[in-house]
């Protein structure tokens, strides 16, 4: 028997399987130091925005994290999400470039994680008229 599978596949499955399994743990499910701060680049590489905050994000990563705490199969998504958008940037998301952030969230556009993640920040960032005069200039 011959499995058609690629070892980037293989090692993406183990990590899912492993993050699936770590998450059920992680009874609190809140996400960590680390994981919010992906969260905040990958806001920033979905709507980028030179002159905007950190605080201008915050909206939509609580959000996020409000879905995590009260659903566990969200707080699986985004941490398995998160967790292989670090992997495919070598454990770097956040410091590697704008460009490469966005090509790795680019591979992952069909999936739940980046819906779940998307549609958050976008309510959270131009849903509040608040927010919108930090985009207007």
């Amino acid at each position: 028997m011959k499995n058609d599978i690629t070892r980037r596949e293989f090692i993406a499955l183990n990590i899912a399987a492993s993050v699936a399994v770590m998450s059920q743990t992680r009874l609190d499910r809140q996400l960590t130091a680390r994981e919010k701060l992906t969260l905040l680049a990958v806001a920033r590489s979905m709507f980028p925005h030179e002159h905007a905050s950190d605080m201008a994000y915050a909206r939509g990563i609580a959000a996020i994290e409000r879905q995590c705490r009260f659903h566990s199969e969200a707080f699986t998504t985004v941490v398995s999400g998160l967790a292989s958008l670090e992997w495919s940037c070598g454990g770097q998301f956040c410091a590697v470039t704008h460009r490469m952030r966005v090509q790795a969230l680019s591979a992952m556009e069909d999936t739940k994680f980046f819906r779940l993640v998307y549609r958050r920040l976008l309510d959270g960032l131009y849903g509040n008229s608040d927010m919108w005069s930090l985009f207007l200039s």
